[in-house]
């Protein structure tokens, strides 16, 4: 054994290989992780071996950038493999590897992880058979991320929100149990944005009572603090619409109550949202006649208007339905308008449709596709420049 590995470390000063495969290896020599020595590893085949585990040593490989590990009876791979900064192939083929670190996805340079005949979990698998690599490579990014916000949390409740009570055993085991309360009120990747807004706003969503704190008291906080922000910028919104709508004929004086008077006035978030998307039908000509109250009457107002328009509109549409397919229940038919419809955000884009139903829909009932009907549609406005 020490002849063979003497003699691959002197080819790999040449080659940069080193080539360890099918020598029965139960662990990994600690010659080949010699300071003078691992930076000339650029290839590292351990394949075909009896390898159970990898060392943490494995980090110091910053300059390999292929390497095997297929064929080996391996577990786990561990976390210090995002110290192999310019690995670009790994594979893990034929062995037992049920779950991948996260930090693997912290690695700049991988374009390829051979995963044939591993035991993954079968969600991964199926997201590595959909998306491969760079699918796999996201969500264990993700997955990192969430690790990292985990820890966060739980240094700030320990730290900063609950310091005296976290100094107990049954302290640290409440802070403890609230964390992993949390992670699994926002279980998914994809709600790590407001796990970071958890972590950012803790003073503000947990209770100062450690032993009265719970995830859904947070999430509900979360919620009204979501809300509350989302009402601070729609406010900041109308301001600057108002400014622009009244340049030079406002009293900037009067800006600020003016605003205040309109929220106020308006119960839902989506009034707000709707009288920003219809400032030009809502506002009056002057900044002096506007009143919280008499906007909100006019934008109800308005609103009913919309919905009865959009209403004639896709009845319209229907109509030219049942011309071009007579010979379908009307039932079909409806179920294809509203369909399409809901595709289309204006009354007049509907109306548009309806007059070029005979060019738009397919002759065939069964061939019409919504949203290839969209599709359609909106290229021919591009045509005619609407």
């Amino acid at each position: 054994m020490s002849f063979d590995l003497t003699r691959a470390i002197e080819l790999t000063r040449s080659t940069g290989v080193l080539q360890l495969s099918s020598l029965g290896l139960v662990s990994l020599p600690r010659a080949m992780f010699d300071p003078t020595f691992v930076h000339l590893i650029r290839r590292l085949d351990l394949s075909g071996n009896d390898l159970r585990s990898i060392p943490q040593a494995i980090g110091t490989l910053r300059n390999v950038e292929v390497l095997f590990l297929n064929g080996n009876p391996l577990a786990s791979i561990p976390d210090e493999i995002e110290g192999c900064i310019s690995l670009k192939v790994l594979d893990l083929r034929d062995t037992l590897v049920s779950t991948l670190p996260p930090s693997l996805g912290r690695l700049p340079s991988i374009v390829d992880i051979n995963l044939l005949n591993s035991r993954l979990d079968p969600v991964v698998q199926d997201l590595y058979a959909r998306g491969g690599v760079l699918k796999l490579l996201s969500y264990l990014s993700d997955r990192d991320a969430r690790r990292d916000l985990e820890e966060a949390l739980r240094a700030t409740l320990t730290v900063d929100i609950y310091s005296e009570s976290a100094d107990t055993e049954q302290g640290k085991e409440r802070v403890a149990r609230l964390v992993a309360d949390c992670m699994a009120e926002w279980p998914s990747n994809a709600e790590n944005g407001e796990l970071r807004t958890v972590v950012r706003n803790a003073g503000r969503l947990f209770n100062v009572d450690l032993y009265a704190a719970s995830s859904s008291e947070v999430r509900a906080k979360l919620l009204e603090l979501q809300r509350d922000n989302y009402r601070k910028a729609l406010a900041a919104d109308i301001e600057l619409k108002m400014r622009a709508m009244y340049y030079g004929r406002i009293d900037v004086s009067r800006v600020e109550g003016t605003v205040k008077d309109i929220m106020a006035n308006l119960p839902e978030l989506e009034d707000a949202q709707f009288l920003l998307d219809n400032a030009s039908k809502l506002f009056p000509k002057e900044a002096k006649e506007i009143k919280g109250s008499v906007l909100f009457k006019d934008l109800v107002n308005l609103r009913q208007a919309m919905l009865e328009d959009r209403a004639a509109a896709v009845s319209t549409l229907q109509k030219s339905l049942m011309i071009v397919y007579p010979d379908r229940e009307p039932h079909h038919v409806d179920q294809l308008t509203r369909a399409v419809a809901r595709l289309l955000r204006l009354a007049d884009d509907i109306r548009m449709l309806a007059s070029d139903a005979g060019e738009l829909f397919p002759p065939e009932f069964n061939a019409a596709k919504p949203k290839a009907i969209y599709k359609a549609f909106k290229e021919i406005q591009k045509e005619k420049g609407i």
